[in-house]
């Protein structure tokens, strides 16, 4: 990165205007460590509307980007936010991933063409982030270089390569649409298993020499194997690129998100240790000590493979039942 004064980092933040997008659906049930206790799913309005009385006056724009017959007509949030309702991508959409990147791209696309707006911000419509996120976001982006590559993202692992949470996107508005077109090109066609893992490989494919040499072909198959018995490999290698493309919140703004009611700190309490967080990003030398921990167990290797047994299982779960229902 370039080297920029305290002046220089001031005046670029000065500029720095910022589109939210708040994502999802009316009723949000999920399919994770937090899912709805009702069967109609968590009612997401409150946690919306309290998102937009929290963040209207530190942003340009407010966009709910949802579905066609969201819930969200009528639900009284006048002038502050605009709703655009989306027609459902066609086809298998494992764990919604068209669904996510075309409604981002949609939210984006009209913050684009009715703002001046730098940098998008995307939030969920089920989780309510701290008053001080997009102060945060102020800090960092001030202290980049205008041209950043980086997305901000909610989270990493450091037993797992190629790994971004997805709670949180935020980025120069250019990148937002690079990270969106290259994951929508594939119209939903796998790479990996792992959702989180996929989207990743293929904006990142497309960006670093490394990673498109070490994934010649996207074959799912092939990635897969090599996920399994070269993790070390992938790992290193993820280390050296991810910095380049992507970053994450710091530890204490991600326990203070509210997901469906629950504090992420209370989600994510016998997982926190896996994550990577803002400032273990910038020392590699925590984010490597970390990571040797957890690679000290040889039954770590039985974990790996038998994650990908899980993930193969899920996403052929996934597909039968997707093609069982549209007969």
């Amino acid at each position: 990165m370039a080297a920029f004064s305290k002046e220089s980092y001031q005046l670029w933040g000065c500029f720095l205007k910022y589109g939210l997008i708040i994502q999802g659906p009316r009723f949000s049930i999920g399919s994770g460590p937090n899912n709805a206790q009702s069967k109609n799913g968590f009612d997401t309005l409150e946690t919306v509307k309290e998102n937009i009385r929290r963040f209207k006056n530190k942003v340009e724009m407010v966009v709910l980007s949802s579905w066609h017959e969201s819930g969200f007509k009528g639900s009284n949030m006048g002038s502050e936010a605009v709703l655009l309702e989306s027609r459902l991508p066609i086809g298998f959409d494992y764990l919604n991933q068209k669904k996510q990147f075309f409604s981002l791209f949609v939210g984006a696309s009209y913050i684009s063409c009715n703002s001046d707006c730098t940098h998008i911000v995307k939030i969920r419509t089920d989780q309510l982030l701290p008053e001080e996120f997009i102060d945060w976001l102020d800090s960092f982006f001030a202290a980049e270089a205008p041209n950043t590559k980086k997305i901000i993202c909610s989270e990493m692992l450091c037993d797992q390569a190629f790994y971004v949470g997805d709670f949180v996107f935020a980025g120069p508005i250019e990148q937002v649409f690079s990270f969106t077109n290259n994951v929508l090109q594939y119209d939903g066609r796998r790479i990996a298993l792992n959702n989180s893992v996929d989207y990743v490989l293929k904006h990142v494919v497309r960006l670093d020499e490394q990673v498109a040499k070490a994934f010649r072909g996207n074959s799912l198959l092939r990635n897969e194997l090599f996920f399994m018995f070269k993790q070390t490999a992938f790992l290193g290698l993820w280390q050296d690129v991810s910095r380049n493309y992507f970053s994450v919140l710091p530890e204490e703004l991600y326990k203070k998100i509210i997901w469906r009611g629950r504090p992420m700190s209370d989600v994510f309490s016998n997982n926190l240790n896996y994550f990577i967080f803002h400032k273990e990003l910038q020392t590699l030398e925590r984010m490597i000590n970390k990571r040797k921990i957890l690679f000290t167990n040889k039954a770590n290797v039985f974990t790996i493979i038998l994650r990908t047994f899980n993930d193969l299982k899920r996403y052929v779960k996934a597909r039968f039942e997707f093609y069982t229902n549209s007969k």
